[in-house]
């Protein structure tokens, strides 16, 4: 299942994080996988991320 391969290990860089433009609700982290770019709010659906990760996994 797709959904299995994401939660295995994968290389990912937290390239930037915590950061807000004004309050602190709208922190987000920034995934970098290879070449592509993932902001990530500070509260997240962690099966939704599951999915992006093994989308862009497969389309590497």
């Amino acid at each position: 299942m797709p959904e299995d391969e994401a939660l295995g290990l994968i290389p990912i860089v937290v390239a930037d994080g915590g950061q807000s433009g004004g309050g602190g609700s709208d922190a987000c982290l920034t995934l970098e996988i290879g070449d592509v770019r993932i902001l990530v709010p500070a509260v997240f659906d962690p099966v939704h991320l599951g999915r992006v990760i093994a989308a862009v996994r497969s389309a590497a």
